[in-house]
């Protein structure tokens, strides 16, 4: 038994190579958090994770993070996720994946004086592009049934509107999990994370088989997420990359880590927010 467990780790923070050769010698993990790479591609999870079905099986949360030139198309790319094929990586329920720069990306923001209508312009498109996105994602993690939390950043992202309800429409899909709960969109630029609660078709009551599918977010408080350590103390986590995930990975099925969830923006702690 001791053996066995041996060969399980909850949590590996370390470079794709390093996590191979691990699986090769009949390691398993649930959550990696890989060290970062200019292109996903890097990873080679199609060669020695993909393949071996009990590491596969395993998995149930990936943290990645693509840092490169701000003009690298590749960043954006990471973030659709068309390198986890369905069936890849069944279990799993928790995806972060993240886009860093190098450095700032060059802007064609209006300059300072000129037009405020095309400012607002810009920034209105900006956001439809941010939405766009989030349905390609959407769209590209169809089959991953057992996902229930996503979390996307981008380095030019900007906080979405703060309405208490967003939609977004992904194309050719009608088949988004329902075991799907939460969207995270972090907008480093300004380190400002906003969460949403996604709200299916079906969980609403309406007809699920139109095209496109309308997927709806419902913005949860900003202050949800906050960790409650086993003191009982109110916390957020200071280690880097830390706070990209909401689920303990050490039990399966993964299970959600208590925090604080403030109703109508009081000040005050109402309960845990189960998931």
């Amino acid at each position: 038994m001791l053996e066995q467990e041996a060969l399980r780790l909850d949590v590996l923070r370390a470079p794709s190579d390093t996590a191979a050769d691990l699986v090769r010698s009949g390691v398993t993990v649930h959550h990696y958090e890989f060290a970062p790479v200019e292109r996903t591609q890097e990873l080679r999870l199609d060669e020695w994770l993909f393949p071996v079905r009990e590491a596969a099986e395993a998995v149930t949360c990936l943290d990645i993070l693509v840092r490169n030139k701000g003009e690298d198309s590749s960043g954006e790319a990471a973030l659709r996720a068309d390198y986890l094929p369905a069936g890849a990586l069944p279990n799993l329920t928790e995806l972060a994946l993240s886009w860093e720069t190098h450095e700032p990306f060059s802007s064609n923001s209006v300059a300072h004086g000129d037009d405020s209508n095309e400012l607002a312009a810009e920034i209105l498109a900006g956001l439809k592009r941010q939405e766009t996105l989030v349905a390609e994602v959407l769209a590209s993690l169809t089959h991953h049934k057992f996902l229930r939390h996503l979390r996307l950043e981008h380095p030019m992202g900007k906080p979405f509107p703060p309405c208490p309800n967003a939609v977004i429409e992904v194309a050719d899909s009608d088949q988004i999990s329902l075991r799907l709960k939460y969207l995270t969109w972090h907008s480093p630029c300004i380190t400002y994370t906003q969460r949403y609660r996604v709200m299916s078709p079906a969980q609403r009551g309406t007809e699920a088989r139109r095209s496109p599918l309308t997927i709806q977010l419902q913005r949860l408080p900003h202050m949800v997420g906050s960790r409650i350590d086993e003191r009982g103390v109110w916390d957020r986590p200071r280690q880097y990359r830390v706070g990209n995930t909401i689920f303990n990975h050490s039990k399966f099925p993964p299970r959600a880590l208590r925090m604080i969830l403030l109703l109508h923006s009081k000040v005050r702690v109402s309960g845990w927010l189960l998931f």
